[in-house]
């Protein structure tokens, strides 16, 4: 306080520590009711209705399993079926890796077919 100030009578910065002790509570709990967000920003997007479908050309169970997601489909327009070849592409090897990692499982076999929650391992 500099000399030429007059001193506050008593009780008046007491409304400012009330406030300032209301605050912190509820600006916490503000916090603590927001939506965590992921720690990686690298966490795969996954389409809605899409079936992602990681194979690779020197895998015959892949090959074998090629007529059946052409007939799946054509029975199901409204199914985007995403075929991604990961010996030959970083990119889909990594959203591979990703999408395994995502729901707990080792990112190492293919054909491997991700769906909404459900995965399938081999042909």
């Amino acid at each position: 306080m500099r000399n030429d100030e007059e001193p506050l009578p008593d009780g008046a910065g007491r409304g400012r520590r009330r406030y300032g002790l209301l605050l912190f509570p509820v600006l916490f709990l503000l916090l603590a009711l927001l939506p965590i967000a992921p720690a990686s920003s690298a966490s795969p997007s996954f389409e809605r209705n899409t079936l992602y479908v990681f194979w690779s050309v020197d895998c015959p169970h892949c090959l074998n399993q090629k007529p059946f997601l052409e007939a799946l489909d054509a029975r199901h327009p409204d199914l985007g079926l995403r075929e991604m070849e990961i010996s030959r592409s970083a990119e889909f090897h990594d959203l591979f890796r990703a999408m395994a990692t995502a729901r707990g499982i080792e990112p190492g076999f293919v054909p491997t077919l991700f769906f909404h929650d459900e995965v399938w391992l081999g042909d």
